[in-house]
């Protein structure tokens, strides 16, 4: 018989937040013309916090019901929507779209970052109640979810800060912002495969 995993759900949403990074990720690789694929590609990023949040809950709170989720994911299927409009909002000036574009980013923006505030009040909060037995193997791991929301959000507000002072001031775009970002996601990925490989080990010890 085989047994189903406590943090089953917590696991999924951090393979599914990994999925979101990868995507991001290989968005430079869209070419310039298709729009529609680099605006749904774009969109993916809405899913970064909710993701990233929800996994720390999950795995705080084992018994946490998934069905209340679905609310997190309501600007990402808004979005999703409006892609449809984009062949009539391609036609618009482009002070238009630039505008709408710049006001979407700081939506984004604000919205991951404020979903990684919330997933290390979370944790902090989760940690001050750790007691009991094997409160190192939990200490340990609790260390690197800690690293990957704060890596997360300090990467994230650092994207954000850039891309806005760009926009606003005219600044030309740089080869190197991509491959820092490339760069940051990817050390983001890293500390991920080192939370799971710390976690199975962990549980081999308690076993």
């Amino acid at each position: 018989m085989v047994k189903q995993p406590r943090h089953e759900h917590a696991v999924r949403f951090l393979g599914l937040y990994t999925l979101s990074l990868t995507v991001g990720l290989a968005e430079p690789l869209i070419p310039l013309s298709n729009l529609l694929l680099r605006y749904a590609a774009g969109g993916v990023s809405l899913l970064y916090g909710p993701f990233l949040c929800l996994y720390c809950q999950h795995r705080m709170d084992a018994d946490r019901r998934v069905r209340s989720s679905w609310k997190h994911f309501l600007p990402f299927l808004v979005y999703g929507l409006l892609l449809t409009a984009e062949k009539s909002f391609a036609g618009a000036p482009i002070e238009v779209r630039e505008g709408v574009e710049l006001v979407l980013y700081i939506l984004l923006f604000t919205q991951i970052i404020g979903y990684c505030f919330m997933a290390d009040l979370y944790v902090r909060h989760f940690q001050e109640h750790i007691a009991g037995a094997n409160v190192f193997t939990r200490s340990s791991r609790l260390f690197f979810l800690k690293m990957i929301v704060r890596v997360s959000g300090v990467f994230f507000l650092a994207t954000f800060m850039v891309s806005l002072c760009q926009a606003l001031f005219g600044f030309a775009y740089r080869e190197e912002l991509s491959i820092s970002i490339q760069v940051g996601v990817c050390l983001i990925l890293f500390l991920i495969a080192l939370l799971n490989t710390e976690t199975m080990h962990a549980e081999k010890m308690v076993e």
